[in-house]
């Protein structure tokens, strides 16, 4: 029933009734209540109470005795007749008026809940473990839909049939699920593994030395994203780690007994590198010669690049096998390289002799008489030279027998004797006298000296060198430079 207010203009209170409509009118021109059981009617039918994905169509059916002259729609559209559809794709409370031919309005409503506008989402998702392993990593997904979910696929294609799924990968990478819910929607959903880590240690360099003394000495440097935590060797060592440097590995002083023929690198995880051969020491082999007065030729050979150190110096061989001359004894290495290997050993030459008889000089300063060096040698001479270094020059003297006494002056002497021994002319050593500076030293003034020169005011400089080397300038205001009362060293007095 819907009443309707109405003016009516009368001066008295009549009632009366006019087509089943009873009207009360109290005095002019007040409202008036109109009550009326002629109205339409309205009925609201969605196309389906089932949750669907897209949109449900409302059919909305008028009637009335007197006619429907037409039905005003949710969005304000009207439309003559008594029946009309509207499409609601979301969901929510519609209203449709219903009009008679009477102008009387009824207004219906319907509510559509079953509009699932969504698509499947998902509700977590992790990974097991999180941390960096060497073993498989499991995926976990958790989705979940209003129309609930259908099936996921997994990444291989299979598929499981309820909102919960697990898989399992061994190599890092990117890992597509999808899910699927019973109204046909989907939704890709990416799981990124990047904890894993199969990868052994990579080795960056690995050298092998043999020293003199036939001991082996192992150095390896070696990376891993996740550190490398040990070297072993398949003879049961365990390589020494360097405290500063992280990537170092070493272990000396191995014997030939236990030299091992390979290493193994691994890392934090446990990943193990395979088996890594060392490569072949270089081999050095002296070619025979007629004489120990000869020079040594030494071969050297090997399967990579060569080169050796002599005497501190490092040389490349251009051809195989490396011919390496050598004129006096000394310590040879040699080197061996391929990539990121190397392998060295060292060599000793110590027979070449090219000295006919050993000639050894000795002798020391007299305590008492600074002046007399006493000289002795370990091989009789007949007719021999001692030559000896000194602050005025070059002194020799002929000498004789085993023994000598040079007479001379408390300053330096650098001294060695020469004779014929066995029909060659043999050097001995030399040797070096200091002056004593506890008794008088004697103060020359060596050939090389800069001359006296004379300036204004008659006065003359001098620069003199004593038997050290030390330099002093003196001064004196006389031009007569003969008197001794001027402190003017004795070599320049003679």
């Amino acid at each position: 029933m819907i009443k309707k207010v109405l003016k009516i203009a009368f001066a008295s209170t009549v009632l009366f009734s006019v087509a089943n409509i009873q009207v009360s009118m109290l005095n002019t021109f007040n409202p008036v209540t109109v009550e009326a059981s002629n109205y339409p009617s309205g009925t609201l039918t969605p196309s389906t109470t089932a949750l669907t994905g897209s949109s449900v169509t409302i059919n909305a059916q008028g009637s009335d005795s007197n006619g429907i002259k037409g039905i005003r729609k949710p969005d304000g559209s009207y439309v003559t007749g008594s029946f009309t559809t509207y499409v609601a794709k979301t969901n929510g409370t519609y209203y449709f008026d219903f009009e008679n031919t009477l102008g009387n309005i009824t207004t219906k409503s319907i509510k559509i809940n079953n509009i699932d506008s969504y698509p499947p989402f998902i509700w977590s998702s992790s990974i097991e473990p999180e941390t960096i392993t060497r073993g498989n990593v499991t995926i976990y997904i958790n989705a979940g839909d209003d129309a609930g979910v259908k099936q996921i696929i997994l990444p291989n294609g299979s598929a499981v049939t309820h909102p919960n799924a697990s898989y399992t990968v061994s190599q890092n990478g990117n890992y597509t699920f999808k899910v699927e819910d019973y109204l046909g929607r989907s939704t890709n959903h990416t799981v990124s593994v990047e904890n894993i880590d199969k990868t052994a240690p990579s080795l960056t360099s690995l050298a092998l030395h043999k020293d003199i003394n036939n001991y082996y000495s192992i150095d390896v440097k070696a990376d891993d994203d996740n550190d490398v935590s040990t070297v072993t060797t398949n003879t049961g060592q365990t390589l020494t780690a360097d405290l500063e440097d992280s990537s170092h590995f070493f272990i000396n002083k191995v014997t030939s007994a236990n030299m091992p023929s390979y290493i193994n690198l691994v890392d934090t995880l446990g990943n193990i590198s395979g088996n890594i051969s060392f490569l072949d020491i270089p081999t050095v082999v002296a070619k025979s010669r007629n004489s120990v007065k000869d020079d040594v030729t030494l071969e050297i050979n090997g399967t990579g690049t060569l080169s050796y150190k002599k005497d501190y110096k490092n040389y490349t061989c251009s051809t195989k096998p490396c011919l390496v001359t050598v004129k006096e004894n000394t310590l040879i290495t040699a080197y061996n390289q391929n990539g990121a290997k190397y392998a060295s050993t060292e060599y000793q030459v110590g027979n070449i002799d090219k000295t006919t008889t050993k000639f050894t000089l000795s002798g020391k300063r007299n305590a008492s008489n600074a002046n007399a060096i006493n000289l002795s040698w370990n091989q009789t001479v007949t007719n021999g030279t001692i030559k000896c270094e000194t602050p005025e020059g070059l002194k020799t003297f002929t000498v004789s027998g085993t023994s000598y006494t040079i007479n001379g002056k408390n300053y330096d002497y650098n001294c060695s004797i020469e004779a014929t021994l066995n029909g060659t002319l043999t050097k001995s050593n030399w040797l070096q006298f200091s002056p004593d500076y506890n008794q008088t030293v004697v103060f020359t003034k060596p050939s090389g000296s800069i001359p006296n020169t004379t300036l204004s005011n008659n006065i003359n400089i001098f620069i003199e060198q004593d038997g050290t080397g030390a330099t002093y300038f003196i001064n004196s205001r006389l031009k007569n430079t003969s008197t001794s009362s001027i402190p003017i060293p004795t070599g320049l007095l003679n």
